[in-house]
């Protein structure tokens, strides 16, 4: 029921709440993880922190909103803007729980948060859509989201903030934490500067179609990097002291982050036609190309977050710091120079940056644990094969199927069937020790 520009107003000030979230954390939340010992001062004082940020950040956005609605030429975002900015204070009050959940490894209790916040939210955003209430139902979900999410991570998380605050951990952790915070900073403005070029310079139809086509995969891309980020900085942090167990359990990591990540993300990519004409109606069709770029650097994104995890465990936030920067500089100049060519063009040039961008982290990951380029590529390379080619046969086969409701079915099945048989004709380990867990979760 919603159009493009109903997504290309959220797209526009995507870059705001994602930059206002990053501040919030100014990656302490990183810094309490590599802690090695939990201290009830140190997460008091990251939680009155971000409280105060938040305010200042929310305050502060508030009285810049008619700047942003005449930077886009949209004077509806003045009172969208102040509204959806509800999400970066309501963000504040979860930052140093978020940071508790991930210390103590309780991924569970984070993925519940997630998915009941999500379809709460999303809920009584579809309401709101039919009742004509448009991009304020999108903004709607967001805030929602947000403030749902953070009171679960509350409810679950076993610590509980005091009214006394010690400035001396932060003065501990800054150092550290400084790098991360310009890193998030750097990162959210790679990860946004199209849809704001394109709102600038094109139109809000156009960062509709950007935002629909990235939203699918960036989703499914971003659960995948949380798990990894959620469990890679706990492990690597506690193996830190010892090279040659890390380098195994990297690797360990590494080849389950693969046997997941391609046949999610090069899957989606497959059957991104179908998806997009059932669930949003073929009024979205441009949006498709798109969504398949996206999904192909989507299934490269979470070995990179492996990469940064590895790299921060060993307290090299400079390090992460530099090459996100560099990142951006490259990207920024690559979609400035497709910027008369077109959004796809523009998407194209940004999805090659990011994947050939791993090569850079490699280097880095070989400072810390020595390890071969050519053993991630036999760790990595055997599924990204593997997936390919069963994505391929699948598209082939499918090609007679004109129903479209039939077509992502078959894609679907036929898919999953292959890469299955393949992993168990090939005898892959991780394909084993997955059903292995899943059947002792079962009969649990």
């Amino acid at each position: 029921m919603l159009d493009e520009s109903d997504f290309g107003l959220i797209g526009m000030l995507t870059v705001f709440t994602a930059m206002g979230t990053a501040l919030l954390d100014s990656g302490f939340t990183t810094g309490l993880i590599n802690r090695k010992v939990f201290r009830d001062e140190d997460y008091n004082s990251v939680f009155w922190f971000s409280i105060l940020m938040g305010i200042i950040l929310y305050s502060g956005l508030f009285l810049c909103a008619s700047l942003i609605a005449a930077f886009f030429g949209e004077p509806i975002l003045k009172e969208l803007s102040r509204y959806l900015f509800l999400s970066i204070l309501f963000s504040s009050f979860g930052i140093a729980h978020n940071a508790v959940l991930t210390k103590k490894m309780m991924v569970k209790e984070r993925a519940k948060a997630d998915v009941f916040s999500t379809a709460i939210a999303g809920i009584i955003s579809v309401l709101m859509a039919f009742k004509g209430y448009g991009y304020w139902a999108l903004a709607t979900q967001t805030v929602l989201m947000t403030l749902i999410s953070n009171m679960i991570r509350w409810y679950y998380s076993p610590w509980r903030p005091t009214f006394s605050f010690d400035i001396r951990p932060l003065k501990e952790m800054f150092p550290f934490s400084v790098k991360i915070l310009g890193t998030a900073l750097v990162a959210q403005i790679n990860l946004n500067i199209i849809s704001v070029l394109t709102g600038h310079y094109y139109s809000k139809r156009e960062v509709g179609f950007y935002a629909q086509g990235n939203k699918w995969a960036y989703s499914a891309n971003t659960l995948l990097a949380n798990i990894v980020r959620g469990v890679a900085l706990p492990v690597f942090a506690e193996v830190s002291g010892d090279i040659d167990r890390q380098r195994a359990v990297f690797r360990k990591i590494m080849r389950f982050t693969a046997f997941i990540s391609f046949p999610v993300m090069f899957g989606l990519a497959l059957i991104s036609r179908e998806l997009i004409i059932i669930t949003v109606t073929d009024k979205w069709l441009p949006a498709v190309p798109i969504m398949q770029m996206v999904c192909v650097m989507g299934a490269i994104q979470p070995l990179n977050t492996m990469y940064a995890q590895l790299v921060m465990s060993h307290g090299r936030s400079k390090v992460q710091l530099y090459s996100t920067i560099g990142l951006g500089i490259v990207q920024i100049l690559v979609v400035f120079l497709a910027l008369p060519y077109g959004i796809y063009y523009m998407t194209l040039g940004f999805v090659i940056i990011n994947i050939l961008w791993i090569f850079v982290w490699h280097y880095y990951a070989w400072q810390c644990i020595k390890i071969s380029l050519w053993d991630v590529a036999k760790d990595v390379g055997f599924y990204m094969i593997i997936a390919s080619g069963v994505m391929i046969i699948t598209y082939f086969a499918t090609l007679p199927v004109q129903n479209i409701y039939l077509s992502l079915i078959c894609k679907i099945v036929l898919a999953s069937v292959l890469y299955a048989v393949v992993m168990k004709l090939t005898n892959s380990i991780i394909f084993r020790e997955s059903i292995e867990f899943m059947k002792h979760k079962l009969k649990k």
